[in-house]
């Protein structure tokens, strides 16, 4: 980064003693570990980005792999329903 080196001594404590008018003392370390967190998940996500870490994105379904799928979920369904006890339309058992 090579505007830190423009910054300076000086623009260092300024923005340390802004930052501790508007935080306060008691939050600022809080604030800083926040910050360093955020900086190291930023880091380590554009990092596996770059080096081809990323989960590739799921492969779409063949024809094939979509109407085994719905078979499937169909006879499960089917067995669902066939499994479930007989009611009359009123509301009743139909056995009886």
């Amino acid at each position: 980064m090579p505007f830190i080196g423009d910054i300076g001594l000086p623009g260092l404590l300024i923005i340390l003693i802004i930052a501790l008018i508007v935080i306060g003392p008691g939050k600022l370390p809080e604030v800083g570990a926040a910050l360093g967190r955020g900086i190291r998940e930023f880091r380590h996500a554009t990092t596996d980005a770059v080096e081809g870490n990323a989960p590739a994105p799921a492969a779409p379904e063949t024809p094939e792999q979509t109407i085994a799928r719905l078979t499937r979920e169909r006879d499960a369904l089917a067995t669902q329903v066939k499994d479930q006890p007989k009611t009359a339309p009123d509301g009743g058992s139909s056995a009886g």
